[in-house]
């Protein structure tokens, strides 16, 4: 850490001193429950305030938890004013609350009011979550985000005061590569944080030029799964370190994978909500190890408590806490959606399920499966050079291993696949609705 880092961070908590350490009380809170302090009461508060204060909830009676329903994005908007709390009811609550957008680039766009507890949790948790890492709030970091999403108007925009980079990643040409790479390389740049997608761009155009990062930064995969190509490209190829952060825009950082460990697998800060993880087809729990969807319970959004809320996200149980909610996800698998259905009619995660291998073969650079209908599938292609081929029959043998030998395979040889304007690549997509 150098010593403009090191004066900033202490100057930062001074200055939170001064203002009651209202900060430092949340990251104390939050170290306190990750490190196996009790959350229940949290969680009993909450769904008490809940009903109590939430219109949709008006007159529910409930035991535990699991007697809420499950609810998604289309019901809260359905339903928006009654999800909401009136800010005089909100405890603490002064000034404006803050309005959390969601993009919408995979989904429904969503807007989700918090209030200002909940914001100084979040930036607590930020800041927890950093340190596990080693990265310590004020050194160099290069944030990587659409402009079409936030700060428009700008491509590269410098905060001196959080010693933060932003960088618009929406039109990555080679020419904006070779900018945000010396971004990188002049400011020693100690972490880059942006979409799996954006950091695939920038690993290709290091290894293709042969460019060193003499700051041997520390990747920070976020918003998309992190595939095993990159991983490998980031450890082996530029002998730096990289890890999965799993996030959303409606409730934060939920953990993050070990360094240079598979980004399927997030250790979660269990501080912050309750997860479950419940059946595709049903609300009941899922076996551990069994890929379910991520329901999520927030424990700290007065202004908007979102209770047994469908991320519309994938995993499994890897391990449990000893209050019996997950503290391990593992297969981390991307969205409902982007399943597929076997040619028999049943789903299919293809993204955990495909051999590894299939698609770590070097001629490929970039992969997408999409379902046409209930037995075409398509797989597109981009090569790595023009002259590189792929054994088709090979790959697709091993497909109709997961989604039955009756399914039709067609290839599509594309330069590039492209991304949505959040800057997000999807690995695959479901364009057959099943009656």
């Amino acid at each position: 850490m150098s010593f403009h880092s090191y004066l900033s961070r202490k100057l930062f908590w001074f200055q939170d001193f001064t203002q009651g350490g209202v900060i430092w009380r949340e990251y104390k809170d939050i170290r306190r429950i990750y490190h196996g302090g009790d959350r229940i009461t949290l969680l009993d508060h909450m769904l008490k305030y809940t009903v109590k204060n939430v219109a949709f909830y008006k007159n529910f009676k409930y035991v535990t938890l699991q007697d809420f329903p499950i609810v998604s994005k289309k019901i809260i908007n359905e339903n928006y004013e009654k999800f909401l709390v009136p800010p005089t009811n909100i405890p603490g609550q002064k000034g404006e609350l803050h309005i959390q957008k969601t993009s919408g680039s995979t989904g429904i766009p969503f807007l989700i009011p918090q209030d200002t507890k909940c914001r100084l949790r979040r930036l607590a948790t930020i800041k927890f979550e950093n340190d596990l890492l080693g990265f310590h709030s004020f050194e160099p970091l290069l944030h990587l985000r659409a402009t079409s999403h936030y700060w428009k108007g700008f491509l590269d925009k410098y905060d001196k005061k959080n010693n933060i980079w932003y960088s618009d990643n929406s039109n990555l040409t080679e020419e904006r590569l070779k900018t945000i790479i010396n971004i990188i390389r002049a400011h020693k740049i100690r972490f880059v944080r942006g979409y799996m997608t954006t950091l695939d761009f920038i690993a290709d155009y290091l290894i293709k030029y042969n460019i060193a990062l003499p700051s041997k930064p520390l990747f920070i995969s976020v918003g998309e799964l992190l595939t095993e190509s990159l991983r490998k490209k980031i450890v082996y190829d530029l002998k730096c370190n990289i890890v999965s952060q799993y996030a959303t825009e409606e409730n934060g950082i939920f953990g993050t994978s070990t360094i240079n460990g598979e980004g399927t697998t997030i250790k979660l800060n269990r501080a912050n909500c309750i997860i479950e993880i419940l059946k595709l087809d049903s609300d009941q729990p899922a076996k551990d190890g069994e890929i379910g969807r991520i329901v999520v319970t927030d424990l700290i959004n007065h202004a908007m408590p979102l209770i047994r809320y469908d991320t519309g996200d994938l995993a499994a149980v890897g391990n449990r806490c000893a209050d019996g909610y997950p503290s391990l996800l593992i297969n981390l698998s991307g969205r409902k959606t982007d399943l597929i259905t076997r040619v028999d009619g049943s789903y299919v995660d293809f993204y955990n399920s495909i051999p590894k291998e299939i698609f770590l073969n070097t001629e490929i650079k970039q992969w997408q499966f999409i379902q046409e209908d209930e037995k075409i599938y398509t797989l597109r292609l981009s090569l790595a050079q023009e002259t590189a081929s792929i054994d088709e029959k090979y790959v697709t043998d091993n497909i109709k291993k997961i989604i039955g030998d009756s399914a039709i395979i067609n290839f599509d040889y594309v330069n590039e696949i492209p991304v949505l304007d959040s800057g997000k690549r999807r690995s695959v997509i479901n364009k057959y609705q099943r009656n």
